[in-house]
């Protein structure tokens, strides 16, 4: 089982908005892969953001390259929930170098 990668305050200064009634609105991230490998990450492993910032992901064994993400930030305001411009990040992971496996002969 993977372990899950958790990085805190991987988005910061969120701001519902400056409106007097905006202070008490709910925040979601929305995180969606537009490029790169998709195979990075385990089933449900995928990355997201939590509404304080914090990043969760949980990679695929034996898998390496690049994924790019948009990541927008939406409110739960009424009557009509606002949300963000979208801001891309990506995922690097590199290859790790696993020794060679033989058998010898009985």
């Amino acid at each position: 089982v993977a372990a899950e990668v958790v990085i805190t305050n991987f988005a910061s200064d969120l701001n519902p908005g400056d409106g007097e009634t905006e202070a008490e609105q709910g925040l979601t991230f929305s995180v969606r892969q537009v490029g790169g490998t998709e195979a990075l990450f385990t089933p449900g492993g995928e990355p997201r953001i939590d509404g304080n910032g914090t990043l969760f992901f949980s990679l695929a064994q034996d898998q390496n390259g690049n994924a790019v993400f948009a990541v927008d930030l939406s409110d739960d305001g009424a009557p009509k929930p606002e949300t963000s411009l979208a801001a891309n990040f990506t995922l690097e992971v590199e290859q790790v170098n696993q020794p060679p496996v033989f058998c010898l002969a009985a």
